[in-house]
Order: C-alpha cells, then structure tokens, then sequence
C-alpha cells in the first residue's frame, strides 16, 4: 500500500472512531436520562404519564420499559 492511501485509511479509521465514541456518548446520554426519570416516577416525584411524555413514548411502552429495567410503577392512590 503506498504511503498516501496508508495515510488516508488512518485518518478514515480515526474519523470512524470518533464518530462512534460520540454515538456512545449520545446513547449513554439518553440511557442515564431514561434511568433518571424511572427513579423519580419510581420514588413518586412524577406519575407515569409525565414520565412517558419525557421520553415521548407511550404509557404502556414506558410501563414496559420501566419494568423491564427492574423499576416498580408505584400503586395508584
């Protein structure tokens, strides 16, 4: 490989992992944002709705996600 298209392949691989740590900076963004709002409709500092609007996904998808992350969805009063 002559040492131009060595050096381009470097900075191609380089540009790639860059572009990965921030896609897994961005996930982790919104997995902690995610886990956040469990917490604190777990705690009962939001009700469930808000919560699902927060993450703009519907109730029933949030319920399932919620419990499927190990949180409890608090009883209605």
């Amino acid at each position: 490989m002559c040492k131009g298209m060595q050096e381009l392949f470097v900075e191609e691989r380089a540009e790639g992992r860059e572009e990965g740590r921030a896609e897994g900076r961005a996930e982790g963004r919104a997995e902690g944002r995610e886990i956040m709002i469990f917490e604190l409709v777990q705690d009962g500092d939001y009700s469930v709705q808000p919560g699902a609007e927060k993450l703009g996904i519907s109730v029933m998808e949030f319920e399932q996600r919620m419990q499927a992350a190990g949180y409890k969805i608090p009883a209605l009063l």
